[in-house]
């Protein structure tokens, strides 16, 4: 019963977790290192647990049920072994609070987690003032250049702005695309 449960909720969550990267991936090829990129730890690792605590509510999951869910996560979103992911994602989560003059891979780590709280609430479906606060700038900005309200399409430049944007300094994948390049690569996402 218990194995059943864990699927149950690798699954719910990975549909999910899966489509920051959709958006990613509609417009980058994933780099080298990206997978063990603190950033990237952080966003996913963050996204997973809000997600599995989510649809856990009613039943806590286990640590070790959660350890489960979070590593078919990985594996399902990188293709690749995960105990590395995991046993990084660990460390980092274990470490001690951002302070003066830390090293820089934290940092990273740490906006990451910031920005999969906010990717997580939006995904989810929770109300949050900056989900609310993003929303209204990406309609303002489709409004300036005559796009259509689409409401999936606001979805995805939020998980753009929150996912992608950083990776493009952080990889030194070239300019940022604006919103229009960004709707042409996106529009035929649907989740």
């Amino acid at each position: 019963m218990f194995k059943k449960r864990r699927y149950r909720i690798a699954d719910k969550i990975f549909s999910l977790v899966e489509q920051p990267l959709a958006v990613y991936k509609s417009v980058y090829k994933i780099p080298d290192g990206f997978w063990l990129d603190p950033f990237v730890l952080g966003f996913f690792g963050i996204l997973i647990v809000n997600a599995a605590n989510y649809h856990s509510f009613e039943s806590k999951l286990s640590d070790e049920e959660f350890g489960f869910v979070a590593e078919m996560n990985f594996i399902k979103l990188s293709f690749v072994e995960s105990n590395q992911m995991v046993e990084k994602f660990d460390k980092l989560m274990k470490e001690q609070p951002l302070v003066f003059g830390e090293v820089p891979m934290k940092a990273d780590f740490k906006l990451g987690q910031e920005y999969g709280h906010v990717a997580s609430s939006l995904l989810l479906g929770i109300e949050d003032l900056v989900v609310k606060w993003r929303t209204e700038d990406v309609l303002d900005e489709m409004d300036d250049h005559d796009l259509p309200e689409d409401q999936e399409f606001v979805k995805i430049k939020i998980l753009f702005d929150l996912f992608v944007v950083p990776l493009v300094e952080h990889f030194e994948l070239g300019e940022k695309p604006d919103i229009l390049t960004v709707w042409k690569k996106t529009r035929n996402l649907r989740f």
